[in-house]
């Protein structure tokens, strides 16, 4: 046996330690290693009389699988991917999607081209040229109200052009 006395904590008391973590991350293989590492941590340290070796031995292991978790969490909201999410990133989307997305322009572009003047230019500088509205109602001499007005009759057209699903 290794000559660490946390060493031989850790030998004696493995099955609760793996428990321990096991209850905490919910994967076999994973608490091994986390018990790997604990085993590596807790020999790292000097060999300084505890008063509990063994509470000390499962609170590195408690410590570490709990650290574990929190980063799978963090991990697992920070990458998780959607279908809808890999079709955007996609520049190569199926065909069909490609298709309907050329219809869903082309019947905005019919509904934007029937609308007076007013709201699809309004609609054009504030939604396409990225103006803020205070802008656009100063380039057309129109009242900031009337503007907002004009952008959302045209949003609202545009749409009703679309199919509902």
């Amino acid at each position: 046996m290794p000559n660490h006395p946390l060493a031989t904590v850790f030998i004696t008391h493995r099955p609760q330690l793996r428990q321990t973590a096991l209850k905490i991350v919910g994967d076999a293989q994973r608490a091994d290693d986390l018990l790997h590492d604990a085993y590596l941590r807790a020999t790292a340290c000097p060999r300084g009389a505890l008063n509990e070796p063994v509470s000390y031995c499962h609170r590195i292991v408690r410590n570490l699988a709990i650290d574990d978790r929190r980063r799978a969490n963090v991990e697992g909201d920070l990458f998780e991917e959607t279908p809808d999410e890999l079709d955007a990133r996609c520049p190569c989307a199926s065909p069909e999607r490609h298709a309907i997305g050329r219809q869903h322009i082309a019947l905005v572009c019919q509904a934007l081209a029937a609308l007076p003047e007013r709201p699809r230019r309004a609609f054009e500088l504030h939604q396409i040229d990225g103006l803020p509205l205070r802008e656009v109602a100063t380039q057309l001499g129109l009242s900031l109200s009337t503007t907002h007005a004009s952008v959302q009759q045209a949003l609202a057209c545009c749409r009703a052009a679309l199919p509902a699903d």
